[in-house]
């Protein structure tokens, strides 16, 4: 939880490029969609941040929602940090060639109430004309959570 709270300052040591942003979003007449809610008005505060450093760059954001759900909760926390390391700066070695700038692992945690989800692979920088910034991101899911929580709809057995 250490890269969150770095993040919120801006630049920690090492970084090359960080930038942060904070939306507020209000609304009404919102389909109950996720199933847990009471009514149909509810406010989310996002925090967001992408920091690119030594290494590879960070992904980070953090939902803050406000509502009325049928557990008696007022507010839900879902939150994603995406973590990316370069092959190439770790290893020191260029691993460009063609239109393939380079190559990173890559990660995902899904953070919310009652779930937890992992995601790992790889990912590439293309350089391609008429974007300044163009990757793909491959992974595999892993999913942890606890159904009695936020199971609310079922597809083919499975828990949605």
């Amino acid at each position: 939880m250490l890269l969150p709270i770095l993040a919120l300052f801006g630049l920690a040591n090492g970084d090359t490029f960080s930038t942060s942003n904070i939306q507020l979003m209000h609304g009404i007449d919102f389909d109950k969609v996720i199933g847990n809610q009471v009514d149909d008005k509810f406010s989310t505060l996002t925090y967001e941040n992408f920091t690119a450093w030594e290494y590879g760059d960070n992904y980070f954001f953090a939902d803050f929602t406000h509502a009325t759900f049928k557990n008696d909760k007022k507010y839900e926390i879902y939150a994603e940090l995406s973590p990316r390391f370069s092959i190439s700066k770790i290893s020191n070695q260029n691993l460009s060639v063609g239109i393939l700038k380079d190559v990173y692992v890559a990660g995902t945690v899904e953070q919310g109430d009652g779930f937890q989800n992992r995601l790992g692979g790889l990912s590439v920088d293309l350089d391609l004309p008429y974007f300044s910034i163009f990757s793909i991101t491959q992974t595999v899911r892993k999913d942890y959570f606890d159904e009695k929580k936020i199971c609310k709809r079922h597809l083919f057995g499975k828990c949605l």
